[in-house]
């Protein structure tokens, strides 16, 4: 396997960026991939979770919903300082157990319509399409998908978030999601970094 293959274990390896790193990178992201944050943490830790996680936001998340609408912006800085919030206090920096959590609530927020959507058209066109799907998701930066039978990759560039290993992983385990919502099974995933300021998803599905 090549070195520049990054799988998800491979990520969570990576050492995470300091929160200034993160907060300084530019860029916006909807609020539909925020939406219930507030919601599924208070669910799986109790009500004294949120303040925690507002606390160590800072400033900076001070202007952060609990509940963002579906099309409203939020800094994507935010969404990578919760994600890496989280795995602090409270997963132990485990990944697979974030994976099973992500994957849950997607399924709880989507429920069988989604399901049902997503299974009727399959995952080859939200790959196809990820040029014209990701300024829908992100302010900055540029998408570009191509799929061959049930092979597809979308590169990302154009943006220091996409060199982040928190917002990397977001997108492979993003991946793993749409693959189960359309009944597929991955039969290889992995990302790769390419510099300067891009991102680079490859997927095999059967």
């Amino acid at each position: 396997m090549s070195a520049s293959r990054l799988r998800l274990e491979d990520l969570a390896a990576l050492p995470r960026w300091p929160a200034a790193q993160v907060l300084a990178l530019t860029g916006n992201c909807r609020g539909s991939l925020m939406q219930h944050w507030a919601l599924h943490c208070t669910r799986r830790w109790g009500p004294g979770a949120v303040p925690l996680i507002r606390q160590d936001l800072g400033v900076a998340g001070s202007g952060l919903p609990d509940a963002p609408t579906l099309g409203e912006w939020v800094p994507a800085a935010l969404q990578v300082r919760l994600v890496d919030i989280v795995l602090d206090r409270f997963l132990g920096d485990d990944w697979r157990t974030a994976r099973e959590l992500f994957h849950a609530d997607v399924e709880r927020s989507g429920g069988r319509l989604l399901r049902a959507a997503v299974k009727a058209v399959g995952p080859s066109p939200f790959f196809h399409h990820a040029g014209k799907i990701h300024p829908h998701l992100y302010d900055v930066g540029v998408a570009a998908g191509a799929v061959d039978g049930k092979h597809a990759t979308v590169t990302c560039s154009g943006a220091g978030l996409f060199l982040n290993p928190t917002w990397q992983a977001l997108q492979l385990l993003g991946f793993e999601v749409l693959l189960a919502l359309a009944s597929r099974r991955p039969l290889d995933l992995y990302g790769e970094t390419l510099p300067p300021d891009g991102f680079q998803v490859t997927v095999e599905w059967a």
